[in-house]
């Protein structure tokens, strides 16, 4: 447990938040919910980066966010979309992944926070473009 980790913390002192748990992580319900029923997939042990999680852990986590969206699936009647934070996007040092049942699908949602174009094909040249921008960096 980190000391400054408000998420170690609640998931030492606050077992109301815990909906489920195994030997490596833990689901909570998010405590700055954007939809009812949005939870947290973290591990157990802080760890700040994907890099610090063991590949048990890590892929303890995965198989527990997928689970976490069948469930929320069945209490909610919607499926989940699932992401992880990195970067300025966490707000948080303890990594986790957000399971979050919605209506609209991802596309719709980034375009209603964003106002991009909610169905635009990129050309064959902006593809190009990106492809190599990216496989430039790929080590």
């Amino acid at each position: 447990m980190s000391e400054n980790c408000s998420l170690c913390y609640d998931m030492q002192t606050k077992p109301f938040r815990t909906v489920h748990q195994n030997e490596n992580c833990a689901v909570m319900t998010s405590y700055e919910p954007v939809l009812d029923g949005h939870c947290i997939v973290l591990p157990k042990l802080h760890r700040s980066t994907w890099h610090d999680l063991t590949e048990k852990e890590s892929h303890s986590m995965w198989k527990t966010a997928n689970e976490a969206a069948e469930i929320l699936k069945d209490v909610y009647g919607l499926d989940c979309i699932i992401l992880a934070n990195k970067g300025n996007h966490a707000t948080q040092s303890h990594i986790h992944i957000h399971v979050i049942p919605i209506k609209q699908n991802f596309r719709e949602l980034v375009s209603n926070v964003s106002g991009a174009s909610p169905r635009e094909r990129a050309s064959d040249q902006k593809l190009m473009e990106t492809r190599e921008r990216i496989a430039a960096c790929w080590r």
